[in-house]
């Protein structure tokens, strides 16, 4: 009687453990077939006129380049 008490640990412990990681979804936002015509189409419209101007990003946005300090 025993044998079939060890077996039966052994069958509790070779049970497969949860998964860590969660299950792989599927996103309606993200096209299947590698192209994202809709957000392409918005990355398009998208203005930035500083991209445009002439000089150092550094100059055009200076409290960003000195680190949040305004440049005098």
């Amino acid at each position: 009687m025993a044998a079939n008490t060890r077996s039966a640990e052994h069958a509790e412990n070779t049970e497969p453990l949860p998964r860590e990681e969660p299950e792989v979804t599927r996103e309606e936002s993200v096209p299947t077939d590698g192209r994202d015509t809709e957000g392409e189409k918005l990355m398009k419209e998208v203005k930035n006129p500083k991209l445009h101007e002439p000089g150092l990003a550094e100059h055009k946005t200076p409290e960003k380049a000195e680190g949040g300090k305004k440049a005098a």
